[in-house]
């Protein structure tokens, strides 16, 4: 109950702003991709993303309606579902008191509650995480029959149909059924052939599916490649980068990431051989630079254990003033805190407890995956549930101090670590609002657009993106002025940003027309002369503002 109703607040505080109804990036997509499903669209094409998602959210827009209370409401209900699972875990394993900590921790870990909100993948991440706690504690606590793996198995692929990251898991259990002395080898394999058994029954009929529409066996989704690129490839720097200028939604990257493999190898290609175009070039790329490539890891191993929830199109800190609860909570429960409890209770359980040893392995091995491609706070909170389970022992050890002091220091190492300064032009909401005024801009909200372009031209001052998009609201609204001190600003900070020279011409011709009808007849030259001489112009402008020009002479 704690845990829904702490979520069903924060959406109620975030309910009155456009943070709430208008969906940008990734949520975006996945909206629409769910209206098809429940218009009884079916996909004709390999699954770019994983599908559960939005197969999940078309099933609710069906039953119920696309209105944005009911993602939010259903999600916070499973989310509080998971708490249960996490404390019945932790209390299976590590005793009463560790369970209590564990479920309330993630009832009120405040970047949690963000991302249990939003209409994404990472919605439902708390539950599924959940569920492969809770059958891998059955497992670990005594039920260890090849069925029991089967369930492991079959629970983590299903999540792993919506939160790739979990896929870490699978090689963290076969690795600890494999290594156990005390077990017969037989039994041994009976749990991993068990496991294997329940991956193949979810992510067969998704292989299947995917070849009968495309021909194409995908496993489930065809970006893994591109992605993996995206992190490690030349350039890399940690974060995610888009393909081409301004065309970092899932629509347009599937698109680019398919036509720049096509051209590569001279051939349209399907989306596994673009997924396998892409792994090949980012290997080729990273035998070419080894030492670029360590710096890499090394600044995505930092960006994964800070304290900082990473943006994506959807940024935690655009969310934060808008709640009061988050704003509460968010001070203390939070990742800086999450880390050191769970070092905690990892060093006190790993030799005390070898039952506990597949839950903290797992929680490593989704974070290094994260660290393997790109990082996103919404990707580490995979983690999370794993994490929270370990936390729990590790904060009831910290209340009885009986483990000696090694944990401590070690925790308060994690704890400086989580704090690190970690210079990035993405420690600010401003691309979260600069999303929602493209999206509003695009549906004619022209009042709003130009809201959150300012809004994000206060969080990102040095920043020529909102100018830019300031100017085209302003275009709209036959602002000539303002829209070309925009566009002069786009160039002053970025003097090759694209088309910018085309559109202050435009700008420009506007501008002189108007100075024109009020009779400032050298405002009007002004204009007209820049325009003549612009280079970067349009043919047709240059024309226009020449005729102009000639009026004025004769």
């Amino acid at each position: 109950m704690i845990a829904v109703a702490a979520r069903l607040l924060v959406a109620l505080e975030i309910s009155g702003t456009p943070l709430f109804g208008i969906y940008v990036g990734d949520s975006q997509y996945y909206h629409e991709w769910a209206l098809r499903l429940a218009a009884g669209e079916s996909d004709h094409t390999v699954f770019f993303q994983a599908p559960l998602y939005p197969y999940f959210l078309g099933a609710l827009y069906w039953l119920f309606s696309p209105d944005p209370w009911v993602p939010r409401i259903v999600q916070a209900i499973l989310a509080g579902a998971g708490c249960l699972l996490l404390s019945l875990s932790a209390f299976r394993l590590f005793g009463r008191r560790a369970g209590w900590i564990a479920g309330l921790l993630a009832a009120l870990y405040a970047p949690g509650l963000f991302y249990d909100l939003l209409v994404h993948k990472s919605g439902i991440a708390l539950l599924l995480g959940s569920l492969i706690v809770f059958f891998v504690t059955r497992f670990l606590a005594g039920n260890r029959t090849m069925p029991a793996a089967a369930a492991i198995g079959g629970v983590t692929a299903l999540a792993a149909m919506a939160v790739e990251h979990y896929l870490m898991v699978l090689p963290v259990m076969a690795g600890w059924m494999l290594v156990q002395p005390a077990v017969a080898w037989r039994q041994r394999a009976r749990w991993v052939c068990g496991l294997l058994i329940g991956v193949s029954l979810i992510q067969a009929p998704v292989i299947a599916r995917n070849y009968r529409v495309a021909n194409d066996p995908v496993v489930a989704s065809s970006s893994a490649g591109l992605n993996f690129w995206i992190g490690n490839g030349r350039g890399a720097g940690g974060h995610y980068r888009e393909l081409s200028f301004n065309r970092g939604v899932i629509e347009y990257e599937q698109k680019d990431s398919e036509r720049i493999a096509s051209a590569a190898l001279n051939r349209q290609v399907s989306g596994s051989e673009a997924s396998r175009w892409w792994f090949g070039r980012a290997m080729r790329e990273i035998a070419a630079q080894p030492v670029a490539w360590f710096k890499v890891m090394a600044r995505k191993a930092g960006l994964v254990l800070s304290d900082y929830e990473w943006p994506d199109h959807d940024a935690y800190k655009a969310y934060v003033p808008e709640s009061r609860v988050l704003t509460a909570l968010g001070g203390i429960l939070r990742f800086g805190l999450l880390l050191p409890l769970f070092v905690i209770g990892a060093m006190a359980l790993w030799s005390a407890k070898e039952e506990s040893r597949p839950i903290i392995a797992a929680s490593i091995a989704i974070l290094g995956g994260v660290m393997l491609f790109f990082v996103f706070g919404r990707y580490r909170y995979a983690a999370a549930p794993f994490m929270f389970v370990v936390a729990g022992s590790g904060a009831a050890i910290l209340a009885s101090m009986n483990k000696g002091k090694l944990p401590f220091i070690t925790a308060i190492a994690a704890g400086a670590i989580a704090f690190l300064p970690l210079d990035t032009s993405l420690k600010n909401p401003g691309s979260n609002y600069f999303s929602i005024g493209m999206r509003a801009y695009y549906l004619n909200r022209f009042d709003l657009a130009k809201d959150m372009m300012l809004r994000t031209i206060q969080a990102a001052p040095n920043w020529a993106l909102p100018y830019n998009s300031l100017a085209m609201v302003y275009w709209h609204d036959n602002e000539w002025d303002l829209a070309e001190a925009n566009m002069r600003r786009v160039i002053a900070i970025q003097p090759d940003f694209p088309k910018a020279y085309p559109f202050l011409g435009q700008i420009l011709v506007r501008v002189g027309d108007v100075r024109a009808r009020r009779g400032d007849a050298e405002g009007a030259i002004r204009s007209y002369s820049e325009v003549a001489s612009m280079e970067g112009a349009i043919d047709v402008d240059r024309q226009y503002a020449r005729s102009r020009l000639e009026r004025f002479v004769r």
